[in-house]
């Protein structure tokens, strides 16, 4: 049982799946990865050689604490003294009666109290966790104090959507005090509700290097029928930076230490193409020093034996392939080289080697996807596509519609016979994959298909009923350290690392203007980009089935100002 000197109604140190007596007296759980000690009978015992053990995977600890053992003065010192750590301190109502009955104290909150105030004295890293009550006075009782920061308890609610009216206000009434505000469970689905920023996004593609070894048809760098397109440029604001640039070690690394501040869970390392880069294999093991999800982008043109084995022995979770062919004569066409005889041999020949060190090694990562930008040169050839994916042991296909300009890589949109053929052919075409056990994106194809076919736009049309969630869970990073808030946006950048920390940028004013502007219809209307996206299936209508399996979607409100929108939004 847990030393305590409170004897609440509801223990949530207790309720913890990942509760563990690390040391005596001293327990220790995750929340989110982060690791939380609790002691509440001698602070002194949490030393920073206990904390530093755990940060070897954590950017930051929290010590839970009920507060009234920080009455005594040096106790709250002795905390202070710790590094990278903050007290999250549970609080349940300024109204002394009320705090003593849930606790069972008698003088449980007039000890709180003193102890909060001896925090703030020492200048103590302080996140009062509120179990949300009379909130318009408990959370102005804390501002005076001097309190900065607050969560709010959502997880106090069995029922997630009674909570919802509660929380909104409650978070107004914080923002109106000046407090910094975040909840402890579901932070991007409320924020995007709420239109707040809880956390940082859930994924971060990282280009590392904009330097590639090939020249695909389907590139929005490099593809040969765009490199001389002013469009191009206009695209992707490569006017605003130079023409080459390479992400060094040092900054990746301060990088992923401030992703991992913010509870960034999963990164995607791309290009370019990332294997140039010659200290590749250090950036992947240091997400994972971090305890983040890691991805690697690559054509696996410059992939070796000795790579994959570092591979699997650092569990990098994914291996995504961009194959978008499945033949050597194929490969030279969509990957516009001329060496494919002997490339694309080779290519097969390293994943098949990955396959078997993955066997030897008993072990499931990385999993193997494999990617085809489905330009007409592939439809038809499913049957094709899945033999070669078991073959190199692949765990899934994601077929990807093509990204469409303005003008020159429209001559490799599918024709209206092959599309005819597909919809014909589809269930055939998925018992391909699935015959061989493997995950595939057809349906997500599919629907881009009959979508494009209406409108001239991927699901534009769908964005006016659901609105675009990308700026609560993604960002994308250039080597020249711009944050962009998705991989089509002409909307301008939203920072950069070199400048400002990835928390700043993300909590910023371009970011805040962008997720305003949205959530509403004419915006999203007026954008071409938000036309020619290929990846709204795969990430923005997921993030809103979550939404509707919690059965909070009733909450989404679109906004349609269009005469209102302004201008320089539109610009």
């Amino acid at each position: 049982m847990r030393a305590c000197n409170n004897n609440c109604i509801r223990c949530f140190i207790e309720e913890q799946s990942s509760l563990k007596e690390s040391y005596p007296d001293i327990f220790i759980y995750y929340e989110n990865k982060i690791p939380v000690f609790s002691c509440d009978t001698d602070v002194r015992r949490i030393t920073q050689e206990m904390i530093d053990e755990e940060l070897k995977r954590a950017p930051f600890a929290y010590i839970r604490s009920n507060g009234r053992i920080f009455y005594y003065r040096a106790l709250a010192e002795c905390v202070s003294r710790l590094q990278n750590v903050s007290v999250l301190l549970d609080f349940y109502s300024y109204n002394l009666n009320i705090h003593n009955d849930i606790t069972k104290t008698r003088q449980g909150f007039e000890q709180m109290v003193r102890g909060i105030n001896n925090l703030l004295a020492f200048n103590t890293s302080l996140l009062v966790n509120y179990h949300v009550g009379n909130f318009r006075r408990d959370l102005k009782e804390l501002a005076d104090l001097g309190v900065k920061d607050v969560r709010l308890a959502v997880s106090d609610y069995p029922d997630i959507q009674k909570a919802v009216p509660v929380i909104k206000e409650a978070v107004q009434y914080c923002d109106e005090l000046g407090l910094n505000v975040t909840v402890d469970k579901y932070p991007r689905e409320l924020g995007f509700l709420l239109g707040k920023v809880f956390v940082g996004p859930d994924q971060i593609a990282i280009t590392v290097n904009n330097i590639c070894n090939h020249k695909c048809i389907f590139c929005t760098d490099l593809s040969n029928v765009l490199i001389d397109d002013k469009n191009l440029h206009a695209f992707r604001n490569i006017k605003q930076c130079p023409n080459y640039g390479v992400l060094d070690l040092p900054r990746f690394k301060a990088l992923i230490d401030d992703a991992a501040k913010i509870r960034v869970e999963r990164i995607v390392i791309t290009g370019g193409e990332p294997l140039i880069h010659s200290d590749i294999m250090e950036m992947l093991e240091y997400v994972k020093s971090k305890d983040m999800m890691a991805t690697l982008l690559t054509n696996a043109s410059l992939l070796n034996e000795e790579m994959s084995k570092k591979l699997v022995d650092m569990s990098l979770e994914i291996l995504q392939v961009n194959l978008s062919a499945f033949d050597s004569p194929n490969y030279r066409i969509q990957h516009n080289i001329s060496h494919a005889n002997v490339l694309f041999p080779r290519i097969i020949k390293q994943l098949k080697i990955l396959k078997e060190i993955k066997e030897k090694k008993n072990s499931p990562v990385p999993i193997v996807e494999i990617v085809f930008v489905m330009t007409r040169h592939l439809f038809g050839r499913f049957r094709e596509m899945a033999e070669l994916c078991s073959e190199v042991g692949a765990s899934a296909a994601f077929f990807k519609p093509l990204q469409i300009m303005k003008s020159g890589l429209k001559q490799y949109l599918p024709t209206q016979k092959q599309v005819d053929e597909f919809h014909r052919n589809f269930q055939e075409y998925k018992a391909y994959f699935h015959k061989r056990g493997m995950r595939e994106t057809l349906d997500e194809l599919k629907f881009a298909l009959e979508t494009f076919s209406k409108t001239g736009e991927y699901y534009k049309s769908s964005y006016e009923e659901v609105p675009c969630s990308i700026a609560w869970k993604y960002a994308q990073i250039s080597a020249q350290g711009e944050v962009s808030p998705c991989c089509t946006s002409t909307y301008g950048f939203m920072g950069n690392i070199n400048e400002q920390e990835l928390r700043d940028i993300w909590q910023g004013r371009r970011y805040k203007e962008f997720r305003w502007a949205t959530q509403d219809k004419a915006f999203t209307r007026r954008r071409k980009e938000c036309g020619i996206c290929p990846n709204y299936l795969f990430d923005n209508l997921l993030f809103h089935n979550a939404i509707k399996m919690l059965e909070l979607d009733k909450f989404i409100k679109r906004r349609d100002s269009e005469a209102k929108l302004r201008e320089r939004v539109l610009a």
